[in-house]
């Protein structure tokens, strides 16, 4: 009956590691597809104020408190 019990335990702990992997694995996909996007339409340290917000408010990224939106086709420096 121990044996059981420590088959079931085994399986869980697999499924359970699997799920995880799998989880990783498409959480890391989403972001390197949504880095790779943005650096295929903003270039430089754009990119990074895009990703991490801006010195003044972290929490706002850039592009929205210059006004820029995700079709705008080129950055301009605006005040």
């Amino acid at each position: 009956m121990s044996g059981l019990f420590l088959a079931l335990a085994l399986a869980l702990a697999l499924a359970l590691a699997l799920a995880l992997a799998l989880a990783l694995t498409l959480t890391l996909t989403l972001r390197l597809t949504l880095t790779l996007r943005l650096t295929a339409e903003f270039s430089g340290e754009c990119v990074f104020h895009l990703l991490n917000g801006s010195q003044k408010n972290p929490n706002t990224p850039l592009f929205r408190q210059k006004g820029f939106y995700w079709s705008t086709p080129r950055i301009e420096n605006r005040v």
